[in-house]
């Protein structure tokens, strides 16, 4: 869900990670920790979003369901080497 106001949090329970009024660059810089492929922000989205991601964030079938309910588009693509490309549909 897209989102511009309340205060910028996250929580982990043991059924999924929440991210609340956070930046979706925020949002890269941890899939770029956890996801094998390196993840570029292509989005242009400078709003705050929240989302509810996979319990598994690595499950990168469910993130990129979860990706697509909020408009956005996760896809593994070559440029200069192999990448996850982050963008708007």
């Amino acid at each position: 869900m897209l989102r511009n106001e309340g205060v910028p949090s996250t929580e982990y329970t043991d059924k999924a990670k929440y991210m609340h009024n956070q930046r979706v660059s925020m949002l890269v810089n941890y899939l770029n920790d956890v996801l094998p492929l390196q993840v570029i922000d292509e989005t242009n989205y400078t709003a705050p979003v929240d989302l509810e991601l996979p319990i598994d964030i690595t499950d990168v079938p469910a993130l990129r369901k979860v990706l697509s309910k909020c408009g956005f588009r996760l896809e593994e693509t070559e440029q200069k080497g192999e990448m996850f490309i982050l963008s708007q549909k």
